[in-house]
């Protein structure tokens, strides 16, 4: 069943190809924005919100939700500032303040919960919607939702510190003015300090912070289910320790001597020693139970997956995950005797050959559906042509590029269903795209386009035509 609605944007017709615009993770709501000048202008659902002012030397004046069916947005006037959140419905105001300060992120997911500061008599507080104010402070440096809670720096003095707000309680930690946070599984890692001395701080709700380092270099983390911490210590640029910690103690020591090599973690177990991690970016996956990543061993690369390490590869990327978990994919490519190279992707340790080499610089990857089926998508640099390759499925050649779409609540290139029966892409050429679904094709339809393919296979797609007429499509 497909339904169609339409609506007039009051957009001047030399803004039409400006204009982003977005859709809920539920696709109900169309939201679009645009800038004239310093004005930006946003509508939600044909809804024109108050115009924000962006201002030299100020930060962002908005903030959206993650799913943009809500704004934030700074007012002055007078020497004064307030607060307007907007949605559909309308527009809550707040009081007056000496200043205020938005921060992306402020916005809390599925809740809808805003934090932002303000400035009053000197001293900055922090506000949670619902909740008491944190402070005063003499500066509120960062501020955002990460998973369970609340994380922020602030400064007193000449000090700084990274405060995380649990559900009942609050951890703070001395720390430098911008030091790298990871929040995931309900644990959170923080590594901060200076050159030639970095420190991993590892926390996890209702347990005594743990401290690692110093390192030498700066080390890469991810965090694991029940809290586990993975650690890439970078002894030299050619030699990397991957080790797990399970526990989060105090388990670090130092021996004797300016070597980093002495760094120790206590119980905690080498998984690894390799060149160089590539990433450690979704190396846990989704449940946090499993542990894969990409890296670069003795001028060649590798991959380490639950345990099993492939080597002697010439590219190595990865892991992708299928929603739940149960499959990780991961691709690499290697050299034939012709001197040639092939492209292969590895699904739950079988092993696929791809239909052409992946150039990764022009934004070809893989993924996996929750049907355990490989899809490759992106430029095949042998022909000069953009390809989707789904199981034994092939949809192209094209001479245009895939474009990015709302896919629920991130942005992706190519888009599943939750039971991965259903595809969706969408490509585009000059002032036209086209949304491909299965093996229908919806267009040219007028740029700017966004398409989301809900988890039951819905498809909704949004297009503007230069008018400012706003289409909206929904196909069952």
């Amino acid at each position: 069943m497909t339904t169609v609605a339409s609506l007039r944007l009051d957009v001047p017709a030399e803004l039409v190809a400006s204009v982003r615009l977005d859709l809920s993770a539920d696709g109900t709501h169309v939201i679009a924005t645009y800038r004239d000048g310093a004005i930006e202008h946003g509508v939600v659902d044909g809804r024109r919100l108050p115009p924000a002012r962006w201002e030299p030397g100020r930060p962002p004046p908005t903030d959206w939700s993650a799913d943009r069916t809500r704004r934030a947005m700074v007012a002055r006037e007078a020497g004064r500032a307030r607060l307007c959140v907007s949605d559909a419905a309308g527009d809550v105001w707040g009081e007056a303040y000496d200043d205020l300060r938005l921060f992306r992120g402020g916005f809390r997911d599925g809740i809808g919960t805003l934090v932002f500061a303000y400035l009053r008599g000197g001293r900055w507080w922090i506000v949670r919607e619902g909740a008491p104010l944190l402070g005063p402070f003499d500066d509120v440096l960062s501020l955002a939702w990460k998973g369970p809670g609340l994380v922020g720096v602030v400064r007193e003095g000449h000090a700084h510190r990274v405060f995380f707000s649990w559900r009942e309680a609050s951890e703070s930690l001395a720390c430098s003015p911008r030091p790298a946070i990871h929040v995931a599984h309900g644990a959170v890692a923080i590594v901060d300090g200076p050159p030639g001395a970095f420190v991993v701080h590892h926390l996890v709700e209702g347990e005594v912070p743990a401290l690692y380092g110093p390192f030498a270099m700066c080390p890469r983390v991810a965090l694991g289910a029940d809290g586990s911490l993975v650690l890439a210590i970078v002894h030299t640029r050619s030699d990397t320790e991957i080790r797990l910690v399970t526990s989060p103690k105090l388990l670090s020591t130092r021996e004797a001597g300016p070597s980093p090599r002495e760094t120790r973690l206590g119980d905690g177990t080498t998984i690894a020693r390799v060149s160089a991690v590539r990433s450690l970016d979704r190396a846990t996956g989704p449940s946090g139970r499993r542990l894969a990543f990409a890296y670069d061993q003795g001028g060649f690369a590798g991959f380490y997956a639950d345990g099993v390490r492939r080597e002697g590869l010439g590219y190595s990327d990865g892991p992708w995950w299928s929603d739940d978990g149960a499959h990780l994919l991961w691709a690499a490519e290697r050299a034939r005797d012709d001197g040639t190279s092939e492209a292969f992707a590895v699904l739950d340790g079988a092993e696929h050959v791809l239909p052409h080499a992946i150039d990764w610089e022009q934004g070809s990857s893989v993924r996996v559906t929750a049907r355990a089926e490989v899809c490759l998508f992106g430029l095949d640099r042998a022909h000069d042509t953009h390809w989707v390759h789904l199981g034994a499925k092939s949809f192209g050649p094209f001479s245009s590029a895939l474009e990015d779409g709302a896919r629920r609540e991130r942005y992706e290139r190519v888009a599943f269903s939750a039971d991965g029966a259903r595809v969706a892409f969408q490509r585009a050429e000059g002032e036209h795209a086209w949304v491909h679904l299965d093996d229908e094709v919806l267009g040219p339809l007028p740029r700017p386009c966004v398409h989301t393919l809900l988890a039951d296979g819905t498809l909704v797609v949004a297009s503007l035509a230069r008018s400012g007429e706003l289409t909206v499509l929904r196909r069952a």
